[in-house]
């Protein structure tokens, strides 16, 4: 019995793949060491060569001075950020410091009866 490709349902396997063991069409597979030797699928191909799969790709020196560069950027920023905050922080606490020693003389007379602090009976 000759099997369908995996891909194409459709159309009749014309060999297997020499690593999966998957049968597929002319289409789906690649001669990658001669037309003698068994093909691979596609997919087998594209994971042997390291385009896909889970080989992980070290990034280049200009990739690593680049992402370096970014970082200080990010880092310089967050400092000036975070040196403005501090400052106005600083500022409000010495406006709040300053209102308070404005208003430590003062009282608030509008809760109370204002017709018992009559200036002429003082």
């Amino acid at each position: 019995m000759i099997a369908n490709c995996q891909r194409h349902r459709w159309d009749k396997s014309e060999d297997e793949c020499r690593q999966c063991g998957e049968p597929f069409c002319e289409n789906c597979l690649v001669y990658v060491n001669g037309a003698d030797a068994r093909p691979l699928c596609i997919n087998c191909a594209l994971k042997n060569s390291g385009v896909r799969g889970s080989k992980k790709v070290r990034p280049s020196r200009r990739e690593r001075r680049a992402t370096a560069k970014v970082n200080r950027m990010h880092e310089r920023a967050r400092a000036q950020a975070d040196a403005a905050a501090a400052q106005a922080a600083a500022a409000t606490a010495v406006d709040l410091a300053e209102v308070g020693r404005q208003n430590a003389g003062q009282r608030n007379w509008e809760s109370v009866d204002a017709s018992r602090w009559d200036a002429g009976t003082i």
